[in-house]
């Protein structure tokens, strides 16, 4: 027998006595195998690498608890419990929009002027009372006069006209073509709902059957309400960010600022596929973005104990995760493992001991020597030749 012979036994003994983690049936670095390994066996084998040519890289195993990090993106959103809605109490037809995304508003400005048929019909009833002398001193003999004409003047309110708009109507006898509808506070619009020509229905505005129900034109921010930083966050990292983990966010200046997240949102966002953490701007911060602005941010995430590896050292995640490990100088077992949960750049697994050495970059060309292996056990002995 020769001594390249002898090696190899050797190292098929090794792959038998090395213990659990080791499979029985392949040691892929062997001669010839004299059985079909059962496909369970054949989870973990051993691969040698005749030349790693500076390829490979690796780090020792650790079990910490330490704070990692990761850097992501994300953009200015509006507080969500702060939000507008703008709403029209009369059903008509949209005339007039005076605003788009990012206007800034100030209470009482004309966001948009809608109109009506019953609308104009009302302002005329009442021009026609207040000009009927005849009515009006029917109704003041019954004792009813004021109140049907505050009533009437009411019903004008509740279609939505201003006391100034009533006192012109009263004044120069000339209906109000078009309802205004205005901001209810300083602020920034966000969202604008309708289109001119758009009919709206806001629900039944008579005095008879008053029932309102109105409908949304447009959505804004007050000028009072700070903004919130809402970053976006890779599927398999969301469940190590906790309300409370800290982000750092790039003003647009340059400097970070340090935000707490106060929520992070459980549904995963259908175009981006990442999960989303919402943080409330305050101080200078909340007056230095904009809505809808970009912005980049880094969040950090604690690591609960357990063994950890490099992202980069697990190859096949979410399918059959494994991971190299060196045995010695040239020998590497290819291992599989189960994966925990993600904290930055690191993972949590089982399967790994700490003090092992994982290969972190080269793991492609390991995977393509074990490939051969398995395909070709004569390609061991050309290694050792």
């Amino acid at each position: 027998m020769t001594r390249i012979a002898v090696a190899l036994l050797a190292l098929m003994a090794m792959a038998w006595t090395a213990g659990p983690g080791l499979s029985h049936g392949v040691s892929t670095h062997a001669g010839h195998s004299h059985h079909a390994p059962d496909p369970a066996e054949r989870r973990d084998a051993l691969v040698m690498l005749c030349r790693s040519g500076g390829l490979l890289a690796m780090e020792s195993v650790s079990e910490t608890q330490t704070n990692a990090s990761f850097r992501t993106f994300g953009r200015v959103i509006p507080d969500p419990t702060q939000v507008l809605n703008v709403n029209a109490y009369l059903s008509g037809q949209v005339t007039q929009v005076l605003v788009r995304p990012q206007s800034a508003v100030r209470k009482g400005d004309v966001v948009a002027k809608l109109s009506s048929p019953d609308f104009l019909l009302t302002q005329k009833a009442y021009l026609a009372l207040l000009n009927n002398e005849e009515q009006q001193a029917i109704l003041k003999e019954e004792g009813r006069l004021p109140a049907y004409l505050s009533d009437a003047r009411d019903n004008l309110v509740w279609w939505g006209m201003s006391a100034e708009e009533i006192d012109a109507l009263i004044k120069n006898g000339k209906v109000v073509e078009s309802i205004s509808v205005r901001a209810p506070s300083d602020g920034i619009v966000t969202d604008v709902l309708v289109q001119p020509g758009q009919l709206v229905n806001a629900g039944d505005k008579t005095m008879q059957n008053f029932v309102v129900v109105g409908k949304a034109l447009l959505r804004m921010i007050p000028s009072s309400a700070a903004p919130w930083i809402e970053a976006y966050i890779p599927a398999d990292r969301a469940a190590a960010v906790r309300a409370g983990s800290p982000m750092l966010v790039e003003m647009p200046s340059g400097s970070p600022v340090a935000l707490d997240i106060a929520e992070v949102r459980p549904d995963v966002e259908p175009t981006s596929l990442m999960a989303r953490a919402v943080a409330r701007l305050t101080g200078d911060a909340a007056s230095a973005f904009a809505p809808g602005q970009m912005v980049q941010a880094r969040i950090e995430v604690r690591r609960p104990p357990g063994v950890w590896v490099s992202r980069e050292a697990v190859a096949g995640q979410g399918i059959e995760p494994i991971v190299f490990i060196e045995i010695r100088p040239g020998l590497f077992q290819r291992r599989h493992i189960e994966m925990a949960e993600a904290a930055g750049d690191y993972i949590r697994v089982s399967g790994v001991k700490p003090g092992e050495r994982v290969v972190t970059s080269g793991k492609m060309v390991l995977e393509g020597a074990y490939r051969l292996q398995e395909k070709e056990p004569e390609a061991s002995a050309r290694c050792g030749a």
